[in-house]
Order: C-alpha cells, then sequence, then structure tokens
C-alpha cells in the first residue's frame, strides 16, 4: 500500500479530494455488484446443467471463475471505497479542506511614506495594494514578505490585515531586510523560535491544518555578499533546514528573495554571486526548487530572485506569478498546498512525494 500511494497517489488521490467522484464510484460499484451477481447465478444454473449431462470439468472451471474473480473484485472495491467514504465524511478527516494557498512578495520597505503619527486608515500604505491584491482578489491563507524594512518599535495597529493573525516578524537591526509572516485567523500558527539562527533573516512558522503540520520558512539573503558571506549563509541556513527536517513535519516550504540572479533554475548561475553553491546544496538535501521564470525584470536584465523550496513537490499545485503591485519591482510567486495531504491521515501513512519523484524534473 505504500508503495502506491508513493507511485500512483498523486494521480489517484485528487480523483476523491477534488471532485465529489467518491459518490458515483460507489453507485457504479452497487451497479456492478448487482450485474456480477446475476450472472454469477446465471453461470451456477450452467454449470448445474451441465453436471447434469456429460460435464466437463476444464469448462466448468473456465466458466466459473470468470464471473467469481469479477464478483469478488467488486466485492473488495466496494468495501474500500466505502471505507474511505465513511472516514472522509467522519469529523477527524474533512471530505474537501480545500488548499493552503501562499505566496511571498519583496516589499522594500513595507511602509515607506506612512507616518506612523496618523491612523492607518487614513492614509495609504502599500498594506493597502497587499489587502486588494493578494486578500480580497487572491485570497492568500499565508503571506510571506522579505524586506520588509521594519523595526522592533512599530505599533501592532500599524501592521493589521483584516482577517489575519498579527504577523509574525524577524526585523534586522539595522537598515533593510526583515522579514514577516501574514497567518489567516483560521489557521494555527506558532513561531519556532528555536529554528531560527541570529545570523540569517529566515522566519520559522509551524503552521497546523487539522492534525496535519507545515513548517513554513520565510528567507531573505541581501545582495553584495562576499564568498565568506556566502559559505556562512549556507552554513546557517542548511542548519536551520536540517533542524526543521528532524522536526518530521508533514510538509517543508520556504519562500523568500534569495538574490540567487540567474534566469532559469536549471542554468548555470553565473551571474550569482553563490554560484552553483545554493543550487547544490538543494540538491545534496533532496530539496526541490519549483520557480523557473525570472522574478524581477528591468529595462536591462531579468532575474530569478524569489524561490518557493520544497522537500514535498507533490503537494505544491498551480506555481505561477503575479505582476508587482504598487509601485514594487519584484513579482510575486505563489503556490496552493495540495488537499492530498489530508487524505494521508486515513493510511496513517509518512509519505512524502520529493524521494519517488526526484527523478523528475521540479526544477531542483
Amino acid at each position: 500500500m505504500h508503495l502506491l500511494l508513493e507511485c500512483y497517489g498523486p494521480v489517484i488521490i485528487p480523483l476523491f479530494l477534488n471532485f465529489p467522484y467518491y459518490y458515483l464510484l460507489l453507485a457504479l460499484c452497487a451497479w456492478k455488484l448487482r450485474v456480477t451477481q446475476k450472472s454469477h447465478d446465471k453461470s451456477k444454473l450452467k454449470i448445474n446443467s451441465l453436471n447434469e449431462s456429460n460435464p466437463s470439468k476444464s469448462n466448468i472451471a473456465s466458466i466459473s471463475n470468470g464471473p467469481h474473480v469479477s464478483c469478488t473484485f467488486v466485492n473488495i472495491s466496494f468495501c474500500l471505497l466505502t471505507i474511505i467514504l465513511l472516514l472522509m465524511l467522519c469529523g477527524d478527516v474533512p471530505p474537501n479542506p480545500g488548499p493552503m494557498k501562499f505566496c511571498h512578495l519583496n516589499a522594500r520597505s513595507l511602509l515607506a511614506g506612512v507616518d506612523l503619527d496618523v491612523h492607518m486608515d487614513d492614509q495609504y500604505s502599500l498594506l493597502d495594494d497587499i489587502y486588494e491584491c493578494l486578500v480580497y482578489i487572491n485570497e492568500f491563507d499565508v503571506i510571506a514578505i522579505s524586506e520588509t524594512w521594519l523595526k522592533d518599535n512599530i505599533r501592532e495597529d500599524a501592521l493589521d490585515l483584516a482577517g489575519y493573525q498579527l504577523p509574525i516578524c524577524k526585523n534586522r537591526q539595522g537598515r533593510g531586510g526583515g522579514v514577516m509572516l501574514y497567518v489567516r485567523d483560521s489557521i494555527g500558527a506558532i513561531h519556532r523560535t528555536d529554528l531560527e539562527k541570529p545570523d540569517t533573516e529566515v522566519l520559522w512558522v509551524e503552521l497546523r491544518l487539522k492534525d496535519k503540520r507545515v513548517l513554513f520558512g520565510t528567507a531573505y539573503r541581501p545582495p553584495g555578499a562576499t564568498a565568506l558571506q556566502v559559505d556562512s549563509f549556507i552554513d546557517s541556513f542548511g542548519n536551520q533546514v536540517e533542524a526543521a527536517m528532524n522536526d518530521n513535519p508533514d510538509a517543508l516550504i520556504i519562500v523568500g528573495d534569495f538574490n540567487d540572479r540567474c534566469i532559469h533554475w536549471e542554468d548555470r548561475h553565473e551571474k550569482s554571486e553563490m554560484g552553483l553553491k545554493f543550487y547544490n546544496y538543494l540538491n545534496d538535501v533532496n530539496l526541490f526548487q519549483l520557480v523557473d521564470e525570472p522574478t524581477r525584470i528591468t529595462d536591462n536584465s531579468a532575474s530569478l530572485l524569489d524561490l518557493i523550496i520544497t522537500d514535498s513537490p507533490g503537494f505544491i499545485d498551480n506555481l505561477n506569478v503575479l505582476p508587482p503591485i504598487g509601485d514594487l519591482d519584484h513579482n510575486i510567486v505563489y503556490g496552493y498546498l495540495r488537499k492530498l495531504i489530508y487524505l494521508l491521515t486515513i493510511f496513517h501513512l509518512n509519505v512524502h512525494w520529493g524521494h519517488p519523484l526526484k527523478a523528475m524534473n521540479f526544477h531542483r
């Protein structure tokens, strides 16, 4: 069962989760059971007739095996589908919980031009554009932001976003930088400071989706680093990822602006100050980078800076980019955490699609 889920789960399971096909399958299965049972009864009558005359054992076997096997298969299928339906309708496993929609944007100063002595409702801020585009129109559940440029003394009400918990922030002590995460009110969120390191701008939050745990990281790596600083960042980032993996989450997702200046992820990364170091690191630890188009486009350049990294690419759907909002110059990268993650509760398995799908091109 474990092997079948790993090989065919990404194709078969969405049939049960994305559409109400299981009701139709149950009806068809019941109908097929009735048909095959009638066929089996007719075969018995025919066998009895042959026995009364000059029966051939081989003919009897060939006649009886077909309907019997078919009927047995339908019986098993009917039982399995019934169990799945009952489990999905019980309180422990929601029948259609929906995907978790997440995104990342580089804000380059979230509160630029804002007068903190004036109420936020009485002035424009980038948060207005974030609410209109990312909340009202696209309905993202998790909004990750890098380069917030916030300080620790910012009032909480200045960052309020209707429908979301107060943001979880990691601010830089000096100018610029900083990362933060907005999480919808309906999703449990725990700031995992135990996974964070003071020398890198990486924020870790544990998201609770029913009985599933997703570790969600938001990162920012500033440009202009020396070779020594690049190695230090990768080492620190790697230590945090290792600690996160050792925590055994159901899925690991990391988004952010890594300033890895390439056009496509499979390029040679010749213009990146990290070269292939970060690319090779992700390959070595079986992490997959899923974005494969430039996220910052100017008149003179196009660079892939904003990344989505995961250990479970089979869980991530609808990868795409949105155009910049306001006067920003970074596209918004986003994806959906698929609904199939919930069905694994039924089988009580810890399945990660990363390894069986490694041979496929997920832009590692």
